[in-house]
C-alpha cells in the first residue's frame, strides 16, 4: 500500500503543560514515518514551550519551525489563526528535498489523547475534511470539573449542517444527539456506510485536511478553523465529523 504524505502543524504559546503529553501522542500514531512532515509555529511563551519543541523537532527527518510574534492581533481567535496561515503556505510551497504533502493533519497542542490510528482512519475515509470527536479530560483532579462526565468539548467549532440543531448551539449534548441518531433520523444526512456527519465547520482538536481544498480556500476573518471551514463549505467542499473516533483535550485549557 502507498500511503498518501501527511504534514503535522500546530501552533503553539505556554503550553508545556501539556506538550509532553501531546507530542508523545503523534510520535506514536501508526504510521510510516517517511511518510510524515512537521510544521510547527511558536509564539514568545513565558515557559519553556520553545525549547520543548525544537528538542522534538530534532529527531524529525522533514520539519518547519516558524517563531512569530502575533501578540498585536486582535482578536485572540484571529490571532491563532493567523499562525495556522502561516502553517497553511508552507504546504503549498515546493521546497527543495522536501516531499510534496497530500493531507495536513493540523491539531492543537492540548490535544492530549490521540488514537495511534487517527490517520489510517480518518485518511480512509476518503473525504475533503474531517474531525473525531473531541472531548474533555476526565482526569481526577479537585479543580476539573469535567472528572465525573464524558463531555463533548468543542461546542464552538463543531457546527452541523443539518438535522435538528444545526448552526452554532454552544451545547455539549448536540454532538452527542447527533451521534446517537445518526443512523435513525434521516434529517441527520449522514453516511450512514461511513459512519460521518456532514458539518458546516468543525475545529482543530484535531482535523485532517486533503491538500487540494487548502489550495483553494482563502480565509482571514475572525472565526479562526471554523470560519475556514464555513468558507470551504459555500465553495463546495464536503465538512464532515466522524464520532467513531474519540480524542481527548486538557481539561484546564
Amino acid at each position: 500500500m502507498e500511503y498518501p504524505r501527511v504534514l503535522i502543524a500546530f501552533g503553539v504559546k505556554d503550553e508545556a503543560h501539556t506538550l509532553p503529553k501531546y507530542l508523545d501522542q503523534i510520535d506514536k500514531l501508526d504510521y510510516p514515518e517517511d511518510k510524515l512532515g512537521y510544521a510547527v509555529v511558536t509564539s514568545p511563551s513565558s515557559d519553556n514551550t520553545v525549547d520543548i519543541v525544537l528538542d522534538w523537532l530534532k529527531k524529525k527527518k522533514h520539519a518547519y519551525w516558524q517563531h512569530v510574534d502575533v501578540s498585536h492581533v486582535e482578536p485572540l481567535r484571529r490571532r491563532m489563526f493567523t499562525s495556522t496561515n502561516y502553517i497553511r503556505h508552507y504546504i503549498l510551497n515546493d521546497f527543495p528535498n522536501t516531499p510534496r504533502f497530500d493531507y495536513m493533519f493540523q491539531c492543537d497542542g492540548d490535544v492530549i489523547g490521540i488514537p495511534p490510528e487517527t490517520l489510517k482512519t480518518l485518511i480512509g475515509l476518503d473525504v475533503d475534511i474531517v474531525a473525531p470527536y473531541i472531548y474533555t479530560s476526565m482526569e481526577k483532579h479537585p479543580r476539573n470539573r469535567f472528572r465525573n462526565h464524558k463531555t463533548f468539548r468543542d461546542v464552538w467549532g463543531f457546527r452541523f449542517k443539518y438535522g435538528p440543531h444545526p448552526g452554532l448551539q454552544f451545547n455539549s449534548g448536540v454532538p452527542e444527539y447527533y451521534k446517537r441518531n445518526m443512523d435513525t433520523v434521516d434529517s441527520i444526512n449522514a453516511d450512514r456506510e461511513r459512519g460521518i456527519i456532514p458539518m458546516l465547520s468543525v475545529g482543530a482538536n484535531p482535523i485532517l485536511i486533503k491538500r487540494e481544498v487548502l489550495e483553494n480556500v482563502r480565509y482571514d476573518g475572525l472565526h479562526a478553523t471554523p470560519g475556514w471551514c464555513i468558507e470551504a463549505d459555500r465553495l463546495g467542499y464536503g465538512v464532515w465529523s466522524y464520532p467513531a473516533l474519540e480524542c481527548v483535550h486538557d481539561w484546564r485549557s
